[in-house]
C-alpha cells in the first residue's frame, strides 16, 4: 500500500523500480541517488557509452524536472519527510503555535506591481513549523504546500510573484494540477 503512495529513493533505481516512481503520490529522493528507465548496462549496449548511474539519472535532474517531489539530505531525513507527509492525512493535530501575524502587514505590498515572497506569507499564516512545500525547485511561479491551520490540514496553491511575476508557465500548471489531484 505505501509503495503505491510513497517511495523513497536512497540509492539507485533503474528499470522496474523506476517505473514504480510514476505510480507514487509522493517521491522522495536522497542526495546522491540516481534513477532511470535504462541502467548503465542497457545504455552501454545501446549507445556504446559507459556511464555511471549518477550520470544517467542524478536526483538533482529529477528535482529540476519535477519527477522528485522532495529531496532529502540522507536516509534519516527521507524518513522524517515521509512521516511528516503522512501525518497530514491522519486526524487533525492539536493546534500548533500561532505565527506572529504582525509582519503580514508589511509582507504584501499595497502596490500590485511590487513582488513579495508568498512562502513567507504562507509561513506567517500557518501553524509554526507546519509547512511542507512540495516540489519547491520545479514550477517556481507557484508554491504548493501542505500546512496546518489551528491543527487542521490544508493544501495551499499560491502564485509566487518572485518568479515570472507569478505567471503560470507550463511547469507551474503541471505542478499545481498534480498537487490538487
Amino acid at each position: 500500500f505505501l509503495t503505491s503512495m510513497l517511495m523513497a529513493c536512497s540509492l539507485r533505481a533503474f528499470a522496474g523500480h523506476a517505473n514504480l516512481a510514476g505510480m507514487c503520490d509522493l517521491l522522495i529522493a536522497v542526495q546522491g541517488s540516481a534513477m532511470g528507465l535504462a541502467g548503465p548496462p542497457l545504455v552501454e549496449a545501446a549507445m556504446g557509452v559507459k556511464l555511471t548511474p549518477e550520470e544517467i539519472g542524478p536526483a538533482a535532474a529529477h528535482v529540476q524536472s519535477g519527477v522528485v517531489d522532495l529531496l532529502a539530505d540522507d536516509d534519516a531525513h527521507a524518513v522524517a519527510l515521509a512521516r511528516q507527509y503522512l501525518a497530514y492525512f491522519g486526524p487533525d493535530a492539536l493546534p500548533g503555535p500561532a505565527p506572529d501575524a504582525a509582519p503580514l502587514r508589511a509582507m504584501v505590498p499595497e502596490n500590485p506591481r511590487r513582488a513579495y515572497d508568498v512562502r513567507k506569507v504562507v509561513a506567517h499564516l500557518a501553524d509554526v513549523g507546519s509547512v511542507l512545500e512540495i516540489k519547491p525547485a520545479y514550477g517556481k511561479s507557484v508554491v504548493t504546500a501542505l500546512v496546518r491551520f489551528e491543527g487542521r490540514t490544508v493544501g495551499v496553491v499560491a502564485n509566487q510573484p518572485m518568479h515570472l511575476a507569478g505567471a503560470l508557465d507550463s511547469a507551474a500548471s503541471v505542478k499545481a494540477a498534480r498537487f490538487v489531484q
